[in-house]
């Protein structure tokens, strides 16, 4: 079982390997335990702390950013000390660690931020940010230890929002992401999906240019689904989102979605907002037709098949 000096070690060697600067100050109170943890030799409170460090819980606090970080890079190191941060900072994190799986990642759990490692073995980047292109529209950040003009530029060109050159401090990348979540937000005050137009600002919503009247917590719900059109939002997921209030039960949610299909579908042709049994709701048109290969409305493109399309 390694002991506290040695996890200390080894993020420290993760930070080193990006040359970030980490303190034992910045983290007092983990630090306080783990001296309390070698003093009293208990094996359990060292592994406590060990899962702590590594940011082995998924808890969601109070204050928390809310923003959904998918990482993807080939380093473990990296990762861990990315999850680490960005968790302290307020993030939900996921990571992968190499190309194939970070796609399947960005299509599945659609974050609202991608952080992309260039140099990747078999296949790097700046070869995937064209694929992740087809299945979210999510900023994404390269990350790279190349840090010429040129090398910004190319990335850039590929689709990439923000490029940041290592070596970083973390409270620069914690900044940058910030940013980036921020002006999506803001780019977002005009949505759109199919005949359906909402404003974020004007909280206003019409549907085939007729006007639809929606509570604050239905305009707030069908936004919520809006924003990410096919993905599937389980009820405690939405619960959590829109009331996070106790008390309230999951069947809210299904009395909202009621009342939300009796004003966006019912006197229209077509219904957006669907139940996936046993999964949750999404938005989403009803499929008619052939769909083209590779096309991001699919939730079955997978990495290879439309991989062979370039």
């Amino acid at each position: 079982m390694e002991t506290i000096l040695e996890v200390e070690s080894s993020i420290g060697r993760a930070a080193e390997s990006v040359r970030f600067q980490t303190r034992t100050a910045e983290w007092p109170s983990i630090g306080r335990r783990a001296r309390t943890a070698r003093a009293l030799s208990n094996p359990k409170r060292v592994n406590e702390l060990r899962l702590t460090l590594l940011s082995a819980r998924r808890v969601k606090n109070d204050g928390m950013n809310e923003g959904r970080i998918a990482v993807i890079d080939d380093e473990p190191r990296i990762r861990t000390l990315l999850d680490i941060e960005l968790h302290h900072a307020g993030f939900l994190v996921r990571s992968a660690g190499d190309s194939a799986a970070g796609f399947e990642l960005v299509r599945d759990w659609q974050p609202d931020l991608v952080l992309l490692d260039v140099v990747m073995p078999h296949f790097g980047g700046l070869e995937l940010l064209p694929l992740l292109r087809r299945v979210t529209q999510a900023p994404i950040v390269l990350i790279s230890a190349k840090n010429g003009a040129t090398d910004r530029a190319l990335g850039l060109r590929h689709g990439a929002e923000f490029y940041l050159a290592k070596p970083f401090e973390m409270p620069e990348l914690v900044a940058l992401v910030g940013v980036a979540l921020r002006g999506a937000s803001v780019g977002k005050a005009e949505l759109a999906f199919h005949d359906l137009k909402m404003n974020a600002r004007e909280r206003t919503t019409e549907r085939s240019g007729v006007p639809i009247q929606l509570t604050p917590r239905e305009f707030d719900l069908l936004a919520t689904l809006v924003r990410q059109p096919r993905r599937v939002f389980s009820r405690e997921e939405l619960l959590e989102r829109i009331w996070d209030e106790r008390g309230i039960g999951l069947g809210v949610v299904d009395t909202y979605i009621s009342l939300l299909r009796r004003k966006v579908d019912r006197p229209f042709r077509e219904s957006l907002i669907h139940n996936v049994r046993g999964s949750g709701y999404c938005i989403r048109q009803e499929e008619i037709g052939t769909r083209l290969p590779g096309d991001a409305s699919g939730a079955n493109v997978t990495f290879r098949s439309i991989r062979g399309e370039i």
